[in-house]
C-alpha cells in the first residue's frame, strides 16, 4: 500500500523545500516517503495516518479499543487448544470494558483526558504485556509485587488507575500500598541550561528558552496559541494543569523574536502535534549533546526540571515563598515549601552586591535589573541587594 505523497513542511523550520531522502516501512507495511529539508538539514517523513497520536481524542482511542474487542470476540474465533472458558470470556471482554471504562472517568468530570489516556494506557498494558486477567485482583497485586525493578511510586499509578476499573465493575479488592519516598528534584545549573538552548534545535531550543523563563509545565507551554502571546507587553499566560491556577508571565524580548519565528501552522504556537514524539527528539538531541561536551548531567535535564530551575531562582532572588506559589501556579503552598531544601539559607553581608536608590525611577531600573528591596534609611535612600553568583 503507498501512501499519496502531499505537501509537508519542515516540523524543525517550517519550509517546504526539501529533497527526497529514500522510504521507510512501517509496522502497517505502509512505504512513507522521507524528506531532507534544503533549509535545515532535518530529516523527517509523511505522517502515518494509522499512527495513534496524542493529539486524537478519547472518541478515537474508544474506537481503536472497539475495533480490538470485535477481533477478540469468541465468536469470531476458532480455538484449537483447550482453554478455560471462564478466562477465554474474561479475556474477550476486557477490551470493551476498558472501552467503558473510559467513559466512566469522564462522565464523573474530574479527570482530564491526560489523566483518563494515562490510565488506560497502565490497564492496556498489564492486559497485553503481561496477559492479567483484569478480573482477577490477585493476578495484578502478584504481577505489581514481581517487578521489581518499578519503583513505588509507578506502582502505586497502577493500583489507582485499577482501583477506579474495579469500582466501576464493582470487584472487591484489597489494594496494595507503596510508600513513595520522596526525594529533592533535580535542578540543572544554569550554564548547562544555556548549553541546552544552545545546542538544540530551533524548536526544541525555543521550548527550553520558554519553560527556564516561565516555569510553565510542558503540557501548559505545548497548549498555549498565539492568542496567549501579547507582543505589546511581552506577556505570554497559559491555562493551568492538574487542578492549579492560570498565570500570566512576563517574557524576554529575545524569547518574544523565537516565538515569533516559529511556523504559525495552526492556533498553537507549537503546534500541538505529538507531545510524546517532541520528547523523544528532546532526548535525541539532549543525548547527544551531553556525549559531545562530555557532561553525563545533560542526560538528567527533563522538561520539568526547568520548572524546578525556575521556582529555586526566583526563591533564591526574593526569599518570597508566596511569590513562588504564585508564580506556579499551585493551590497549596505545601507544594512549594519544597523550594526552600534547595536553596542554601546565608544571609552573611558578603554574599550580595548593594545598590542605592534616591527615587522611584532608579528603583524601578533597578528592580527590573532584578535586585531586591530591602530598607529605606532615615535619609531616604532606598537600599537593594543582589545575591552574587559562586565564582564572584
Amino acid at each position: 500500500m503507498q501512501v499519496n505523497a502531499a505537501v509537508l513542511v519542515c516540523p524543525e523550520c517550517g519550509s517546504s523545500r526539501a529533497f527526497k531522502d529514500g522510504t521507510r516501512t512501517t509496522a502497517e507495511g505502509l512505504s512513507l516517503q522521507r524528506y531532507l529539508c534544503r533549509e535545515c538539514g532535518k530529516k523527517y517523513s509523511e505522517p502515518n495516518p494509522y499512527k495513534l497520536s496524542r493529539t486524537n481524542n478519547l472518541c478515537q482511542l474508544s474506537a481503536l479499543l472497539q475495533e480490538t474487542a470485535k477481533k477478540l470476540d469468541p465468536q469470531h474465533k476458532t480455538e484449537v487448544v483447550a482453554i478455560n472458558p471462564k478466562t477465554q470470556t474474561h479475556q474477550a471482554q476486557i477490551p470493551g470494558e476498558i472501552v467503558d471504562f473510559i467513559w466512566y472517568l469522564k462522565k464523573q468530570g474530574k479527570y482530564s483526558e491526560a489523566t483518563i489516556k494515562s490510565r488506560v494506557k497502565l490497564l492496556t498494558y498489564l492486559y497485553k504485556k503481561h496477559g492479567v486477567d483484569l478480573h482477577d485482583p490477585e493476578a495484578v497485586k502478584t504481577v505489581l509485587a514481581s517487578n521489581e525493578k518499578w519503583n513505588n511510586g509507578y506502582k502505586q499509578n497502577f493500583v489507582t488507575a485499577y482501583d477506579r476499573f474495579a469500582e466501576m465493575l464493582k470487584i472487591e479488592w484489597t489494594p496494595p500500598f507503596y510508600e513513595h519516598k520522596k526525594s529533592l528534584p533535580f535542578v540543572p545549573l544554569e550554564k548547562e541550561v544555556d548549553a541546552l538552548i544552545a545546542g538544540c534545535g530551533k524548536k526544541v531550543g525555543t521550548c527550553l528558552l520558554a519553560l527556564k523563563e516561565t516555569g510553565f509545565r510542558i503540557g501548559e507551554l505545548w497548549n498555549c496559541k498565539w492568542t496567549d502571546l501579547d507582543e505589546e507587553n511581552f506577556t505570554l499566560k497559559c491555562i493551568a494543569e492538574k487542578h492549579g491556577n492560570p498565570r500570566q508571565i512576563k517574557i524576554s524580548a529575545r524569547l518574544m523574536s523565537r516565538l515569533l519565528m516559529l511556523p504559525k501552522t495552526n492556533d498553537y504556537i507549537f503546534g500541538h502535534g505529538n507531545l510524546a514524539a517532541f520528547r523523544w527528539r528532546y532526548d535525541q538531541q539532549k543525548s547527544n549533546l551531553a556525549l559531545k561536551l562530555q557532561n553525563p548531567r545533560l542526560k538528567q535535564v527533563k522538561f520539568h526540571s526547568l520548572r524546578h530551575f525556575k521556582a529555586t531562582k526566583e526563591y533564591a532572588m526574593t526569599r518570597n515563598i508566596l511569590h513562588v506559589k504564585q508564580l506556579l501556579g499551585h493551590r497549596d503552598i505545601n507544594s512549594t515549601l519544597v523550594y526552600t531544601h534547595l536553596v542554601p539559607f546565608d544571609d552573611e553581608a558578603e554574599n550580595y552586591h548593594h545598590a542605592t536608590a534616591k527615587d522611584d525611577k532608579e528603583a524601578g531600573e533597578l528592580i527590573e535589573q532584578a535586585w531586591q528591596y530591602v530598607l529605606t534609611t532615615p535619609q531616604g535612600v532606598m537600599m537593594f541587594r543582589k545575591a552574587k553568583k559562586r565564582n564572584e
